[in-house]
């Protein structure tokens, strides 16, 4: 089944309420990208080819853009970059659990991913999530709509999801990244709090440029993505701030 042929199969499931799942909706997903930057949009949106709107304004999409197996992505109403699956075909595989549940799913795995080292309050809220996502089962509807197209549904949508997002998700928002800033700001930003990368201690006075890891008393660790004369912008993994800087 090609990718024109899963995209109407994906169709076949729009009238199912299980799914919360709509017909793709471009001016909407524009307006979801449209934060970042005329030019970051843009390049973004060049990158995708949609699927799916979901009942929260999101939209799942295949990342042309990115490995060989394209990625169905999700770009959600408050700005959430997910991964859902390894391709099309996996999608189709797991959404039969339903759409809602899938959103779930990718948001216990894009915090376990990103999130080094969980507190035990992170714990405590991720743990419900976690229990209901093993627990998902595929919906006796869906089943019968991906029947027709010969998809059968897999066992453990959680497993799938993980396994997905530990191949595409850093990928993914390193080119949302480099989109938006010109460096992959997330993962170096990672890689600051795991100490793989040097961090300078931030006073005011000093000279930084773009990519350098720092140090902030308040804030913790982060990276310079933007730099201006006399102040910079640096994100702290799901925040940005300006701060100051020597010229």
């Amino acid at each position: 089944m090609d990718v024109r042929e899963q995209k109407a199969l994906i169709a076949t499931l729009f009238p199912i309420r299980a799914n919360d799942l709509r017909r793709p909706n471009k001016s909407g997903t524009l307006q979801l990208l449209a934060p970042l930057g005329e030019t970051a949009r843009d390049k973004i949106a060049l990158g995708l080819d949609l699927l799916t709107t979901d009942g929260s304004g999101g939209t799942y999409a295949i990342w042309k853009a990115g490995r060989a197996s394209h990625p169905v992505v999700y770009i959600g109403s408050e700005g959430q970059f997910w991964v859902a699956a390894m391709d099309a075909q996996d999608f189709l595989q797991a959404i039969a659990v339903g759409g809602p549940q899938v959103n779930r799913c990718m948001k216990l795995c894009f915090n376990t991913i990103t999130n080094p080292e969980p507190t035990a309050a992170d714990e405590a809220l991720l743990a419900p999530i976690r229990a209901e996502c093993e627990a998902l089962e595929p919906q006796p509807d869906n089943v019968a709509a991906l029947a027709k197209g010969g998809v059968t549904p897999v066992a453990n949508v959680l497993a799938r999801i993980e396994s997905a997002n530990r191949k595409a998700l850093w990928p993914f928002l390193d080119f949302v990244d480099k989109a938006t800033f010109g460096v992959p700001a997330r993962h170096m930003w990672f890689d600051s709090r795991t100490g793989k990368a040097a961090l300078r201690n931030y006073i005011a006075t000093e000279h930084y440029e773009v990519g350098d890891a720092i140090s902030h008393s308040k804030f913790g660790p982060g990276v310079v993505v933007h730099a201006l004369q006399g102040r910079m912008t640096v994100t702290f993994g799901m925040v940005n701030r300006t701060l100051a800087r020597s010229a």
